[in-house]
């Protein structure tokens, strides 16, 4: 063996698009593809379903699961897997071990009618054998669950054309996590990348059934992506605009949201994102933490300032006529999404702001940010937040500000 490591392994149902999406990514990434049913071909030389004829599942899945031992330990690029193969215990115990090396394991997660219309229309999947409609559904009942437990990584690619799934895997593969943790504090992630706001819907959950959305009309773009992402995956969304900076952060305006939250009747099974700068992230934490004692919430940094200190922490509050952030407490989010697509509208003196953010850390506690800065295009935007929050470690605890991983400590500053 070589001992290298996939770039990412993707999973899903049949029809779900793994091959040709999968294909897309890997041109997009620049790195090889590989379909582990046309390797499991190539190793016993028949199409699969001749041999599944021949030989029967289990033999089948005996040597899927050796080809797939071996592609784990030698291949580097994109790899697929068969639909049913995450179902054998070998398999799953493989791919634990591959994600707790670092590895990202993606659950392509099509919309289900959309893959059984692609399976049944494909032939040649000896599952499928019969009733394919009624047989994709059976086994859609016993993987999905399955799938959701096994995978770190999820990309819904409900109504999306191929070339746009692909973008989406390909920009998910390259994102970079920052994971948080600590004494006192459930740990969450921050996720850093183009096209993290895809993640909302994963990092909500299922069990949320409605969601306010708090933002500035700034932002209002990204606020229409990410309503329009949360109602396609079938969430209930409110609106709620509040006004931009630190206009918005005031006990008029936390009371006119905790109004309309009362008037539709929010519970704690329902949850707030926050979407905006760190103005807004702050009081979208803050209702968060004070409705029924604390309900669920994520935040949406769209400034540099807001991404690399405001949303992170569970920093949360208003102002008062005495003062900035006299009133509020610490709560952490389920989760931050920093997508750096958002960095691309920013005006070039809010970008600046963020800098100085960036900066001071690289003076307090790490230099080398400051040679990353000095280092940096000056027409560039997105790479700050690379160079500050991802160039290291994934692990961050706030009681010691040190990793909890193999690499250096990150720079999360957490004051």
């Amino acid at each position: 063996m070589s001992g290298h490591r996939p770039l990412a392994v993707v999973i899903g149902m049949p029809g779900a698009g793994k091959t040709r999406v999968g294909r897309e990514a890997a041109q997009m990434l620049n790195v090889d593809f590989a379909d582990a049913d046309i390797e499991i071909e190539q190793e016993v030389g028949m199409k699969i379903p001749r041999y599944f004829k021949k030989y029967g599942e289990p033999a089948f899945r005996e040597v899927e699961a050796d080809v797939i031992a071996d592609l784990l330990e030698s291949f580097d690029g994109l790899l697929a897997l068969g639909g049913g193969a995450p179902m054998t215990e070998s398999t799953r115990d493989a791919l634990a071990d591959y994600i707790a090396a670092g590895g990202k394991l993606v659950y392509l997660e099509a919309d289900r009618h959309e893959a059984m219309e692609r399976a049944a229309r494909g032939g040649n999947r000896p599952m499928l054998n019969g009733d394919a409609n009624k047989r994709w559904m059976k086994l859609y009942e016993e993987r999905d669950p399955v799938f959701r437990e096994i995978s770190n990584l999820h990309v819904h690619t409900h109504g999306s054309t191929p070339r746009v799934a692909a973008r989406k895997l390909s920009n998910m593969i390259q994102e970079r996590i920052v994971h948080v943790t600590g004494s006192g504090i459930e740990p969450y992630d921050v996720c850093i990348g183009e096209g993290t706001l895809n993640r909302l819907p994963e990092v909500l959950g299922q069990d949320v059934l409605r969601v306010a959305l708090i933002h500035t009309q700034p932002v209002q773009r990204h606020s229409d992506q990410a309503r329009a992402l949360l109602r396609q995956t079938g969430y209930e969304v409110y609106d709620m605009l509040i006004p931009d900076a630190e206009k918005g952060k005031t006990i008029d305006v936390a009371k006119t949201i905790w109004k309309r939250l009362g008037e539709i009747g929010f519970t704690r099974s329902d949850a707030i994102v926050g979407l905006g700068g760190g103005a807004a992230t702050d009081l979208a934490g803050f209702i968060a933490a004070t409705w029924m004692r604390g309900i669920r919430y994520v935040n949406c940094p769209t400034s540099l300032l807001a991404m690399v200190d405001a949303s992170t922490g569970g920093k949360t509050g208003i102002n008062t006529d005495e003062g900035k952030n006299l009133v509020g407490s610490f709560y952490t989010p389920a989760g931050v999404l920093a997508d750096l697509r958002t960095l691309k509208t920013l005006p070039r003196d809010i970008f600046t702001e963020g800098l100085g953010e960036v900066t001071k850390s690289g003076f307090i506690r790490d230099t080398e940010i400051l040679t990353s800065c000095r280092s940096m295009p000056r027409s560039s935007g997105t790479s700050t937040v690379t160079i500050f929050s991802v160039r290291r470690s994934r692990t961050w605890s706030p009681s010691s500000s040190s990793a909890r991983s193999a690499s250096r400590p990150t720079t999360f500053p957490m004051t």
